[in-house]
């Protein structure tokens, strides 16, 4: 079993320490900055603790700016792993908010079928099997590195927790009608750390596409072009899909038809047919169809033409 590991493209959103309920406080956007990011503070003052004052802005104890209307300032967020502390002094009080932008990469592993030669990506498709991991890059507000080991993992798909307070590995099935809302969230208690990221599974659909099979060379790398091919007395062809499961032949209808009659394949690889010239030849349609019985939307067909 070979799984192809990719990096989903879509990055985590950061992490923050965990909210405190005394008001006023101040209010990030977006809540979880990513490294590198511009993000807006505004300070929330719900109770008018803080008065009518002038807020003056600091940014690790260096004053930003003192202005009359500034409720609001836009910021840049360090690298991953670097502090920040942001604060907001109205008179003699004073609201502040440390965070550390962090990062969860996300690695999508789909074990569907493509040919030996292929090397791009496998894209999950409705029905396959998917394992999500999680590569935590979490930091506290001090931009000391949360240890994995102190890191808990609820995964939620769709809406609907499927994980609490597990690890960072989820093994999963795509279902439903296209692509699958997935939101993490990585937990730290002891380091009072909290991290969310909400992402796609994105899916394909399955298709197939035919290759020519030359005895002594074996598999081209070229597909039929233009669905048509011409042949002299004899030629073997293979239908490879892609996107299908790769176990999708332990349980699954399938065959080869010539002009739309079904007929008998004697090879021992289904996905594989031997076609000979039949009395003077011609132009026929050559079709191969494969269905998953257990998961109907595991399907593929295609067709190309063969003359004689």
């Amino acid at each position: 079993m070979l799984w192809f590991f990719f990096f989903s493209p879509m990055r985590a959103h950061a992490q923050l320490q965990m909210p405190q309920a005394e008001a006023p406080q101040l209010e990030l956007e977006p809540r979880y900055p990513q490294g590198g990011q511009q993000f807006t503070v505004r300070l929330g003052d719900y109770g008018g603790a803080l008065g009518g004052g002038t807020p003056a802005w600091y940014v690790d104890d260096e004053l930003v700016t003192v202005d009359t209307d500034a409720t609001t300032i836009t910021l840049t967020a360090p690298p991953i792993g670097t502090p920040i502390t942001i604060e907001a002094r109205v008179g003699g009080a004073r609201v502040w908010k440390a965070f550390t932008p962090s990062e969860i990469d996300i690695i999508t592993e789909s074990n569907t079928l493509a040919p030996y030669f292929y090397e791009g990506r496998r894209v999950p498709t409705l029905g396959a099997p998917v394992r999500l991991t999680a590569i935590p890059q979490l930091y506290d507000t001090k931009g000391v590195k949360v240890p994995d080991s102190a890191i808990t993992y609820t995964w939620n798909i769709d809406n609907k927790n499927v994980i609490v307070g597990g690890g960072p590995v989820l093994f999963t099935t795509v279902s439903g009608m296209g692509s699958q809302l997935v939101l993490l969230t990585a937990t730290a208690l002891n380091y009072e750390v909290e991290y969310k990221t909400v992402f796609y599974i994105e899916t394909a659909e399955p298709s197939l596409h035919f290759y020519t099979v030359n005895p002594l060379t074996g598999l081209s790398r070229n597909a039929i072009r233009d669905a048509y091919v011409r042949a002299q007395d004899e030629i073997t062809v293979r239908a490879e899909p892609y996107g299908l499961a790769s176990d999708i032949f332990r349980s699954a209808q399938y065959g080869w038809s010539v002009n739309g009659s079904a007929i008998q394949n004697t090879d021992t690889d289904a996905g594989r047919i031997t076609l000979r010239k039949q009395g003077d030849g011609g132009v026929s349609d050559i079709a191969f169809s494969v269905r998953n019985l257990s998961e109907l939307s595991q399907y593929a067909q295609n067709l190309f033409q063969l003359e004689f």
